[in-house]
């Protein structure tokens, strides 16, 4: 079996292959060197036309041989010296891109744009065209028009370059339900031209969202699927009983037709998805709401954060709603704050707008009192609402990350609160009276809030977390009022004490929030 970084040149010098290479003449040559066994050649042969036969001819190559010499010895033996030189050319190329991390170039065609003589607006509309096909045929959505996060479509990109030279990792965009992760991957990969077709030869776009451990087995049977009919219509799929083994062995085989491949994973929330991944040695870009699912994985993991929009990027949205923003900036931009940015969320309320701005002020009202479950409508969102968006975050939470987020609601929302604090409201099991312990295990469970759907946000450097004012608006609404009783009686009654000598930020906090928790 060849290496990746030769399956890698003989997929670039394909084409050249297909033009100059008579498939018969090197049948007949792999044979009598034993590159290729006589059942393979003789399957080949049965092949009607030449494309066929020499697509088959470079499948099995690239399975039996052990390297290119016997491909390079063939070519100079059927005096196609230019092919062996390009071969040669091709390999050091490659060999010198994964060393310094650069894009490898792909060979000018025989048909080349300037022997056409091509205006150059033309020739950018045809690479452009070439680019979208390409990317249809990966399976990736399209997306819909929103707002471009300069700075995050760089970085991810940035991210992706830094990794493509690793025969395997995970690169994580998370954040909670709504904020545009799946439109940012997307963005990513058709604005950054490097990308597909310079430091990754292919991507490939699987819809995740599973959530049964037992449907792993039909998503890489999706895969498999999606890798067999790259090239092949008629290709083969197994078969819904067969064994797991089966399948990552025949995932395993068709990669090698799909040499540096990216693999995008959109919607990732089980372990096991990520446990399948990791064994194939696969090149991932996942979109996830639980970064904690990828410490599972031996391969390198990065994370990239995806938050909402700031208020600028709000109103531009909206303004591209047709929404007449700029005569009334401060609803916009309360309206943004309340949302925290959520893309999906602003979206679903412009399309409500129906063009008439002055609707913005009533979502803003109906969003502050009543919440957010009323905001039902027929978006490019997967959800026809963010509330079930975020019920359905909650159902993957383990019993004590549901009763912390709920009492996380006794807490005043998009305020930078220490942990010291938080330890008044957040339930956590201790084997001892210790105030360290209590923090720590506090720390350790406001962190899993932050890992397992984005419900609050970090401040690392400072050790403090915020409870986005999105998140309370959904707990003010779902949340059972009489399960977290005690909690709230716990913090007014905290409220009003008067010695707090020994800690002087916890008396500051309340005393500088005392309006908020009257009103709890």
């Amino acid at each position: 079996m060849l290496s990746e970084t030769e399956c890698r040149v003989l997929s670039d010098v394909g084409p050249a292959l297909l033009a100059d290479l008579d498939p018969i003449d090197a049948l007949v040559y792999f044979q009598i060197s034993g590159t290729l066994s006589e059942s393979t050649v003789e399957k080949i042969k049965t092949k009607t036309t030449s494309r066929e036969r020499m697509a088959e001819l470079l499948k099995a190559y690239r399975r039996e041989a052990y390297n290119l010499e016997p491909l390079v010895s063939c070519v100079e033996s059927t005096k196609q010296p230019h092919l062996a030189e390009l071969l040669r050319a091709r390999l050091q190329l490659v060999d010198d891109s994964s060393r310094t991390a650069t894009p490898l170039s792909p060979i000018p065609s025989t048909s080349s744009y300037s022997k056409l003589m091509l205006s150059p607006e033309l020739m950018e509309k045809c690479e452009k065209e070439r680019r979208e096909c390409k990317m249809l045929r990966s399976g990736m959505p399209r997306v819909c028009n929103t707002v471009e996060r300069t700075d995050l479509i760089n970085e991810v990109a940035q991210r992706l370059r830094d990794n493509a030279h690793r025969d395997a990792f995970f690169l994580v965009l998370h954040g909670m339900a709504g904020t545009g992760k799946t439109a940012l991957a997307i963005q990513t990969l058709k604005q950054c031209y490097d990308l597909v077709g310079g430091h990754f030869d292919s991507v490939l776009w699987i819809q995740d969202g599973y959530r049964n451990p037992g449907q792993t087995f039909y998503l890489f049977s999706d895969m498999l699927l999606l890798l067999k009919n790259y090239d092949n219509v008629n290709a083969d799929v197994p078969p819904r009983n067969a064994s797991t083994a089966l399948l990552k062995k025949m995932i395993a085989d068709a990669l090698i037709d799909h040499p540096n491949l990216l693999i995008v994973l959109d919607d990732v929330v089980q372990e096991e998805t990520v446990r399948w991944a990791d064994e194939l040695s696969l090149r991932v870009l996942a979109t996830s709401r639980d970064a904690s699912i990828f410490h599972v994985a031996v391969s390198p993991v990065s994370v990239v954060e995806v938050e909402g929009l700031d208020q600028v990027e709000s109103a531009k949205l909206l303004a591209e709603a047709n929404l007449q923003v700029q005569h009334n900036l401060s609803v916009a931009a309360e309206l943004a704050k309340h949302c925290s940015g959520n893309l999906a969320l602003l979206t679903i309320l412009a399309k409500r707008a129906r063009g008439k701005t002055e609707n913005l002020s009533v979502f803003l009202e109906e969003l502050q009192g009543k919440g957010m479950s009323r905001f039902v409508e027929i978006s490019s969102y997967a959800y026809r609402s963010l509330y079930d968006a975020f019920s359905t975050s909650v159902m993957s939470l383990s019993q004590p990350d549901r009763d912390a987020l709920a009492c996380s609601l006794t807490m005043p929302p998009d305020v930078w609160i220490p942990v010291k604090i938080w330890s008044i409201v957040i339930p956590v099991d201790i084997c001892d009276d210790a105030e360290a312990s209590l923090l720590t295990a506090v720390s350790i469970q406001l962190r899993r809030l932050v890992e397992c759907g984005a419900w609050l946000t970090e401040d690392k450097e400072n050790e403090r977390y915020r409870l986005p004012l999105i998140v309370h608006h959904y707990l003010k609404e779902s949340v059972d009022r009489k399960t977290i009783q005690p909690v709230i009686s716990v913090v007014k009654s905290q409220a009003k004490r008067a010695d707090f000598s020994h800690h002087p930020e916890v008396a500051r906090f309340f005393r500088e929030h005392d309006i908020f928790f009257e009103e709890l």
